[in-house]
């Protein structure tokens, strides 16, 4: 039995303590007092049963730290879930989670509160970052926890607003990666992706400050009016 299956107790019980733990998370200040050069970042990746945010299982986190400007090779998180039902047949050959590596791996509750505490107060940065942040996200919801209050930043929508004569035709992490000249040894494993995406989130920051932008809002509006433009005049 784990630490935190003896902390939370049995089934639903333990939701009161989960909260609490959760709650004693320290804050993470807004991003207009955020400056880019001091940020603890955290690039985050994940691996699923699935697409669907909604009702797939959340199998594997992998987490990489960038503070300072630097990345930080031995401030690394990983952890894969147990999940009772769990059918990883239809992705098992795209990542190599299966089943036995799912029975065997942290209880959900536990895992996900081990990355929230690891990460502290950070901004998180992932490439598409809306599937990996509702799927963490739901997936603490599912076991009653309530989720830390935390910004979540693009890659893929970063990469091309910061260095838009590379941007034509890149649109996928395996493009981003080549144009960079990265090489992922590990594709579609969690911790694998989150440090070569953590490669391009330092050329992004790079980017952003020879362009003058001093904090994480500064970065957002950058995006906000990226994003806009993309709308008006779509590719």
């Amino acid at each position: 039995m784990s630490w935190l299956t003896r902390l939370l107790g049995k089934s639903h019980a333990g939701d009161a303590s989960l909260q609490q733990a959760l709650a004693e998370l320290p804050p993470c200040p807004p991003p207009a007092q955020l400056a880019l050069a001091d940020t603890r970042f955290v690039v985050v990746d994940t691996e699923s049963t699935g697409l669907d945010v909604q009702k797939d299982k959340l199998l594997s986190i992998g987490a990489v730290a960038i503070e300072g400007g630097r990345l930080r090779v031995g401030d690394q998180f990983e952890a894969v879930l147990a999940h009772a039902d769990a059918d990883t047949r239809p992705t098992v050959l795209l990542h190599g989670i299966g089943a036995d590596a799912v029975r065997a791996g942290q209880a959900p509750a536990e895992a996900l509160l081990a990355f929230y505490r690891w990460s502290g107060p950070c901004v998180f940065i992932a490439f598409h970052a809306g599937f990996d942040r509702a799927l963490t996200e739901r997936s603490l919801r599912d076991v009653g926890g309530s989720v830390p209050q935390r910004s979540w930043l693009d890659l893929a929508v970063a990469l091309p607003a910061l260095y838009p004569a590379r941007r034509d035709k890149r649109r996928s992490l395996d493009d981003w990666t080549s144009a960079f000249g990265l090489y992922n040894p590990g594709r579609h494993q969690a911790a694998a992706d989150a440090f070569v995406t953590a490669e391009l989130a330092l050329a992004m920051l790079a980017a952003a400050r020879r362009n003058g932008l001093h904090s994480v809002a500064d970065l957002q509006r950058v995006m906000q009016d990226y994003q806009r433009l993309q709308q008006l005049h779509p590719r």
